[in-house]
C-alpha cells in the first residue's frame, strides 16, 4: 500500500499542473496547489516523509477536493494551505511574526512547493 501512495502521489505531482489551467500569474501564493497540499500535510504531521500514512491519507483528501473544486480554485487552495501552514508554525512558536507577514514571505515557502519531492 504505502509504494501505491507513494506513486500516486508522485504521478498527481506530474500531472496536476498540466491539468489545471488557469492562470498563476496574479495569484500572492505561487506554485502548484498539489505541491502546497502535500506540504500542509507534511507540516500537520511534523515529517519530511511524503509516504508517512498520515500524510498519504491527508494529500488523497486534498486531492479530491481541489479536483473538485477544479482549476479556477488553485490561488484561492494555495493561499489557504500556505495561511494553514502559517498558522501552524506561529502555534509551534517557529514563526514569531503576524500571519499575514507569514504569508505575505517569499521565504516563507515549502522546498516541496519550490523543487518538488526528492
Amino acid at each position: 500500500m504505502r509504494r501505491v501512495s507513494v506513486t500516486l502521489i508522485g504521478f498527481t505531482l506530474l500531472v496536476l499542473p498540466f491539468v489545471a489551467s488557469g492562470s498563476e500569474e496574479s495569484c500572492p501564493v505561487e506554485g502548484i496547489t498539489a505541491r502546497w497540499a502535500i506540504s500542509y500535510c507534511m507540516t500537520r504531521f511534523e515529517t519530511d516523509d511524503e509516504a508517512h500514512p498520515g500524510v498519504s491519507e491527508c494529500y488523497l483528501k486534498e486531492l479530491r477536493q481541489q479536483l473538485a473544486d477544479g482549476p479556477e480554485e488553485d490561488c484561492q487552495s494555495n493561499m489557504a494551505y500556505k495561511s494553514a501552514i502559517c498558522s501552524i508554525l506561529i502555534e509551534w512558536k517557529l514563526y514569531s511574526e503576524s500571519l499575514a507577514s507569514c504569508v505575505a514571505s517569499e521565504e516563507m515557502i515549502p522546498s516541496v512547493v519550490k523543487h518538488g519531492i526528492g
